[in-house]
């Protein structure tokens, strides 16, 4: 009888929600069709590609940092490409802040578990991002849309007209030929409209230039616009901010560099 007569009296209170007695109500609005639950707001693209560094907390594009996943042993692993299964952990492409990343160990607690670092961790780092340069260089000289030798590249910056180049085009020189070689090859760039943008690289070797052409050494090379030079500009700021000495920068469409 007792619990007939409680249950009674909160049926009686549900049914008059204005009687004391009432359970506290709170002040949002009721959800209905005229007045739906706010939506949070969905991610831009450009926050979407965005990655926080373990090490310095910035978010950054996923361009600018290396990933890192445990392989099934606990061997930590650099994933270059973003594409392994698995819990990863970004870190800044820079030397420094990787150097500081492996002093704090900040892998095992972003992944939450023990990792073996491997003693030669940032120079695989460096090799890996290297080759992939290399990889895309090979890939632009199957697609035709490279420029190898001095000469040759001297008659197309020649030839070249600011409305044949809207996405840069890139213009490397090996990083160990001589410098007066080096500046006369740069000499031209500096000739060129303000309004041709060019992704200037001395980062690679010449002997890293030439492999994807099958040759020894390779002092010059101009990459022609087109699909792949987005992603070679990306590889070749990584390897700027991991290799010491030479660098990657691209003058914009105002004259300044970037």
């Amino acid at each position: 009888m007792l619990a007939e007569t409680n249950l009674n009296a909160a049926q009686s209170c549900a049914a008059k929600p204005g009687e004391p007695g009432q359970a506290a109500r709170t002040d949002a609005p009721e959800e209905s069709a005229h007045n739906p639950r706010p939506s949070r707001p969905k991610p831009s693209q450009t926050e979407k590609s965005l990655r926080k560094c373990a090490v310095s907390g910035d978010s950054l594009p996923k361009s600018h940092l290396i990933r890192f996943v445990a392989d099934p042993e606990g061997l930590l692993v650099p994933d270059i490409k973003a594409t392994l299964p698995g819990r990863g952990v970004w870190v800044s492409a820079k030397r420094t802040l990787l150097e500081e990343a492996v002093r704090r160990n900040v892998f095992a607690r972003s992944l939450k578990t023990n990792v073996i670092l491997p003693s030669d961790l940032i120079e695989t780092v460096e090799a890996l991002v290297a080759a992939r340069a290399i990889n895309l260089i090979g890939l632009a000289r199957r697609a035709g849309v490279t420029v190898a030798g001095f000469e040759k590249c001297r008659a197309y910056l020649d030839g070249l007209k600011s409305s044949d180049t809207s996405p840069p085009i890139v213009a490397i020189a090996a990083s160990d030929i001589a410098p007066g070689s080096a500046a006369k090859f740069f000499g031209f760039l500096d000739r060129l409209s303000p309004a041709i943008p060019v992704h200037r690289v001395d980062l690679l070797t010449a002997e890293e230039l030439g492999r994807p052409f099958d040759r020894e050494r390779l002092a010059q090379l101009v990459i022609q616009p087109g699909g792949l030079v987005a992603g070679l500009i990306d590889e070749t700021n990584r390897l700027a901010a991991l290799r010491d000495g030479g660098t990657a920068t691209t003058q914009s469409l105002d004259g300044g560099n970037e």
